[in-house]
């Protein structure tokens, strides 16, 4: 679990994170609307080099932004367009040569990868704090999980974070 203090602390461990993405690499986003899932893919955004605006897409269905390696994001909050999508061709997009980013995945599960990084946001106990938690599943997905928690107990090590615990093992 990691506590975040603010949409900016979020967005700032999603940049550090951003540094250690690959090609292939998925992460999907859960939680409820202005739960800070998009803020944390403007940090991704952000640390892979992208300056412009960075909004979900939920009615585009993806956005893509121009970074090195690309930056695909997915809303699949309109799940059956998001379907339509990847059904006709948008799927080689996850786990292919950019990174995805996935809002709404529970809605495309068929979709996604075995190997992937599953991060939750709940509301924490103030208007701006958010509760992290993220899953591995498969090498990739537990590798990113790993790094995701040191770069948060980094972060709580200089007092920008509330807390940043593994607690117990949840990988798959």
């Amino acid at each position: 679990m990691i506590l975040s203090r603010s949409p900016r602390t979020t967005e700032a461990l999603a940049l550090h994170l951003a540094h250690v993405l690959a090609p292939g690499d998925v992460i999907t986003l859960t939680g409820e609307l202005g739960s800070g899932k998009t803020t944390f893919v403007r940090g991704i955004a952000r640390g892979l080099g992208y300056s412009g605006r960075v909004q979900s897409p939920t009615y585009t269905l993806a956005a893509h932004y121009p970074t090195e390696p690309p930056l695909e994001h997915f809303d699949a909050y309109l799940g059956e367009k998001e379907q339509t999508f990847l059904a006709e061709g948008g799927a080689e997009l996850l786990g292919g040569e950019g990174i995805a980013l996935v809002e709404w995945p529970e809605r495309i599960r068929r979709f996604l990868p075995e190997d992937l990084l599953e991060i939750t946001f709940t509301q924490g106990e103030s208007e701006e704090e958010r509760i992290l938690d993220a899953i591995g599943t498969g090498p990739r997905g537990r590798e990113l999980a790993a790094v995701l928690h040191s770069l948060a107990a980094a972060m709580e090590s200089q007092g920008l974070l509330v807390a940043a615990t593994a607690g117990e093992d949840r990988s798959r």
